[in-house]
């Protein structure tokens, strides 16, 4: 799924706990010019844009200490909001029984997309094998989550939108 160096979560999740908040996921673009660290975090009820403030101060104060990033980069804080990005397999199976979309590295199945219903997620016999169950009308879907570019949660459509198409 997202590869993300390890050194950011290990330097951030304790500032962003100090905080009283969870870490929910980390995007790291890295570009020629300017990077981009995208953090998202969480608390239990939501999290407001003072939130984000916060926590965006902290962190940079601690990345100018640190500097793990070669470069100009950019710190975008932000919620996981209703379309969350998933992660990590415990936060998949947090939300088993909803509607999500996945997008692959690669084709899987003959396909590079994938939109129905998180079904099950289960854990293969190796130490790191994840698998997720994703309904697609008929077809079920056995989905391996290292074939996994990005999974969101897909809330559905409203019917006014339904009407339109």
């Amino acid at each position: 799924m997202h590869e993300t160096p390890p050194r950011f979560e290990e330097l951030l999740t304790p500032v962003i706990r100090e905080l009283g908040l969870e870490l929910w996921g980390i995007e790291y673009m890295p570009r020629e010019r300017s990077s981009l660290l995208r953090v998202y975090i969480d608390k239990t009820g939501g999290v407001s844009i003072a939130d984000c403030e916060v926590a965006s101060r902290h962190m940079a104060a601690l990345m100018d200490v640190e500097n793990p990033i070669p470069g100009r980069y950019f710190l975008e804080v932000s919620s996981p909001g209703l379309e969350r990005v998933l992660f990590r397999a415990e936060q998949f199976q947090r939300f088993v029984g909803e509607r999500i979309r996945v997008r692959f590295h690669r084709l899987v199945q003959g396909r590079r997309r994938v939109q129905g219903i998180l079904r099950a997620v289960s854990h293969g016999e190796a130490g790191n094998d994840w698998w997720i169950s994703v309904q697609d009308g008929e077809q079920e879907h056995a989905i391996h989550l290292s074939d996994i570019a990005r999974a969101q949660l897909a809330p559905p459509a409203s019917s006014a939108s339904r009407n339109q198409a």
